[in-house]
């Protein structure tokens, strides 16, 4: 929590002493769609479950010589 607030304080103090203003107008996050419909997020889809495997497969050992 301590670490939090000297966080805190101190993006405040930058902000500050920031010479740029941000502006303070309210933003529009989705814009309209063609059919007048303000816009949404996109929709959820499932999580991906598998993954492929990192490490490669070790390669087959090389055939024996033969004996004479």
């Amino acid at each position: 929590m301590k670490n939090n607030a000297a966080l805190a304080a101190m993006l405040v103090y930058l902000a500050s002493e920031d010479t740029v203003r941000m502006s303070r107008e309210k933003r529009t996050v989705f814009a309209l769609t063609p059919s007048g419909q303000p816009g949404a997020w996109p929709e959820c889809r499932d999580a991906q479950r598998s993954t492929p495997s990192l490490v490669p497969a070790p390669p087959p050992p090389p055939p024996a010589a033969p004996r004479p």
